[in-house]
């Protein structure tokens, strides 16, 4: 039980990545073959940072990099619980307001390999995930 790890994610900018993957390292002893990096189309200026985290542990935040998303992975595509249920809200339209279970319903996971669901500013967003295989 005390092995539960889950994803952490930072949007890092460009020229920060080799001190924040320092950090993560270093602070937290993360291993960088555990650290993954990914471009997300259309965003020129950040990367989208992700590593596996102990879910007891706490996270050293730093003024630079603000604060973790925790973030679920299936089949390629990284998103928060958030951001999956309104998925699924916006593609069912018979889903009625209240206390619904949201597992019931059958997500067509191809459609979302590389793709990153989060909410932001209140909506769902789906970006296209590039994933860069190694760090320099």
């Amino acid at each position: 039980m005390l092995n539960e790890k889950i994803v952490l994610a930072f949007f890092i900018k460009i020229d920060k990545l080799g001190d924040f993957i320092s950090f993560i390292r270093k602070k937290h002893n993360i291993g960088k073959e555990d650290i993954y990096v990914y471009n997300v189309k259309g965003n020129d200026d950040e990367y989208l940072i992700t590593f596996k985290f102990s879910k007891y542990d706490k996270f050293a935040e730093h003024k630079d990099y603000g604060k973790p998303i925790h973030i679920h992975v299936k089949y390629s595509c990284l998103f928060s619980i958030n951001a999956l249920n309104k998925y699924i809200e916006l593609n069912n339209g018979d889903i009625e307001k209240g206390n619904f279970d949201y597992k019931q319903f059958q997500i067509d996971w191809d459609c979302l390999r590389n793709k990153l669901l989060l909410i932001r500013n209140n909506s769902l967003k789906i970006d296209t995930l590039i994933k860069i295989n190694h760090l320099s």
